[in-house]
């Protein structure tokens, strides 16, 4: 597919109007490159939040064409263009997320399951350079699979994985379908905000452990990076 056009969001052009679309921009990481850049965004009509990157589609009704630190711009099917800003100040004053992503790291070859080992039920052994072109690239990451909130009694508990690709950074580290991540390192995953949070921890850890729920059972996986 070919890639849509990038622009450079100036507010002052009279033909640039905030999107009145029922959603909310939650947090974004901005790549030097723009396809590697992502943004979260609640549809506020569906209560759902997913992860979204150039080119992909708003609600059915606008095209992403740019993500910046502040704000996502949009792209109507009659060509106007449109802007969701990211608040300041989020609920609560809570300040909302936005994070510069670093330049990506020199890309190792992908050869199957490389990178990964299994070692036991639940415990696996992660090649650092795994772990780099996966913070390096999360945008890509973020295409693997269906990420999508879960709630349990209304309250947040996590995020559910669906339409796992078959040797995607999940399927090898013994994510399956329908698994709800609870936490990563003790952290808890309650917003798409904490998500991102928890990302940009895990590049410097030397052990990772995830809490998850898999058809109503707590299970634990432990990975060592090495």
């Amino acid at each position: 597919a070919n890639e849509p056009d990038i622009i450079e969001p100036d507010l002052t052009q009279i033909d640039m109007s905030r999107t009145n679309l029922r959603a909310e921009l939650v947090a974004t990481i901005v790549s030097s490159n723009p396809y590697q850049s992502i943004a979260v965004i609640n549809d506020q009509a569906a209560r759902e939040t997913e992860v979204y990157s150039i080119g992909d589609m708003l609600m059915n009704e606008a095209t992403i064409i740019g993500i910046q630190r502040l704000q996502v711009i949009l792209e109507r099917s009659d060509g106007r263009k449109e802007y969701l800003n990211l608040e300041k100040e989020g609920k609560g004053g809570s300040a909302a997320r936005t994070y510069q992503a670093k330049p990506k790291v020199q890309q190792v070859a992908n050869t199957g399951g490389k990178g990964v080992k299994q070692v036991g039920e639940n415990e696996y052994i992660i090649a650092k350079s795994e772990i780099e072109n996966t913070l390096g690239d999360l945008s890509k990451v973020a295409t693997q699979a269906r990420i999508v909130p879960s709630f349990k009694n209304g309250k947040p508990v996590g995020f559910k994985l669906f339409s796992i690709r078959p040797k995607s950074i999940y399927a090898k580290i013994g994510i399956q379908n329908g698994d709800v991540i609870n936490k990563i390192n003790g952290y808890e995953l309650n917003s798409p905000d904490k998500a991102l949070e928890v990302y940009q921890r895990l590049k410097d850890s030397k052990t990772i452990s995830i809490e998850l729920e898999r058809r109503g059972t707590k299970r634990n996986f432990k990975y060592q990076v090495r």
